[in-house]
């Protein structure tokens, strides 16, 4: 008898000490041993365990880790201008763009050759091809300075052009009936990025609110006369920009409106112009609809018998 005891309190040991390794609940890596001197918290204190799905975990990161700001604010229209409208031809312009979610904000504008039977898909076809190619984290880090940005944009012009050549073969047609001007732009937080073949400009709004023409129209060789994607000088014509500078609004058109927005001969941004539509930009009522109405409106109509894109962007809860 006196035997089994002895095995039964062994027995009851071993099972207290599983039992104490089991439910012992293992220090935090980054707890410290307490001290005499350390508060410790009332356990009257501590949140029931039914109201901790009320609460929200939030990290507040370093500076340098904080991604940039994703927010953008971008309306854009292409109408088709009068005279293509009495002649039944449609509307030759095509705007895109992509805000990603790193904060990068990419815009493609194209105004389809006048005299080009498929200037239309051409222009559609360059944007999507630009939009595609550059709205592309892993490209986008390589770029800081002119010299990378002219590569990554030359390379993107070259997969427009070759999408181009394939709708040609698609048609059997000339490259030449596929005849587009093309612009494009990539703004993150602390740089903007523009190319741009033809005509059309790009103003930007700087954080002191001054007006700036980042790109304005390349011209062919005679009066008049404009540069395409599918031109041999495209490359050598092209207007290249690269700056480490902040904007706060942005505005991208074709060619329908240069005259209205820009001061010629050297195409700097008329304030008015600008002023109006960043302002209304930044209204609560501001919609693609009303945008679209306003290119419409007999007050432009009179100053353009042409198509018409104008792209505005807007960077919000940005402080420059």
């Amino acid at each position: 008898m006196t035997q089994m005891k002895e095995i039964l309190a062994k027995a009851r040991s071993l099972i207290r000490l599983w039992w104490d390794i089991l439910t012992r609940r293992p220090p935090s890596p980054e707890q410290k041993p307490s001290s005499p001197g350390d508060e410790q918290v009332p356990q009257s204190s501590l949140p029931k365990s039914e109201d901790l799905v009320e609460h929200t975990v939030v990290t507040i990161l370093p500076e340098a880790a904080r991604p940039a700001p994703t927010a953008w604010r971008v309306l854009g229209a292409s109408v088709q201008g009068s005279r293509h409208e009495r002649l039944g031809i449609p509307c030759q312009d095509a705007c895109e763009w992509k805000s990603t979610t790193d904060g990068t904000l990419v815009i493609a504008v194209a105004d389809g050759a006048g005299s080009a039977t498929h200037s239309h898909v051409g222009a559609q076809t360059a944007v999507r091809v630009v939009i595609e190619h550059l709205a592309d984290f892993d490209r986008l880090q390589k770029i800081d300075s002119e010299k990378s940005w002219y590569a990554l944009a030359t390379e993107t012009l070259e997969k427009a052009v070759g999408a181009i050549k394939i709708q040609a073969r698609s048609y059997d047609l000339a490259m030449r009936e596929f005849a587009t001007t093309l612009s494009f732009v990539v703004l993150r937080q602390h740089w903007i990025a523009a190319f741009q073949i033809g005509d059309g400009a790009i103003v930007v709004r700087d954080s002191d609110k001054q007006l700036h023409t980042l790109t304005y129209p390349v011209s062919g060789e005679y009066v008049n006369e404009t540069v395409f994607v599918t031109s041999m000088s495209a490359v050598d014509s092209a207007r290249v920009v690269f700056r480490e500078s902040s904007v706060s609004h942005l505005c991208i058109f074709t060619d329908g409106v240069q005259m209205l927005a820009l001061q010629m001969p050297t195409a700097s941004p008329h304030a008015p112009f600008f002023e109006s539509l960043f302002g209304f930009l930044d209204s609560l009522d501001a919609s693609a609809e009303r945008l679209e109405s306003f290119l419409r409106s007999c007050k432009v109509r009179e100053r353009t018998d042409d198509d018409i894109t104008i792209v505005l962007a807007s960077r919000c809860g940005y402080e420059g």
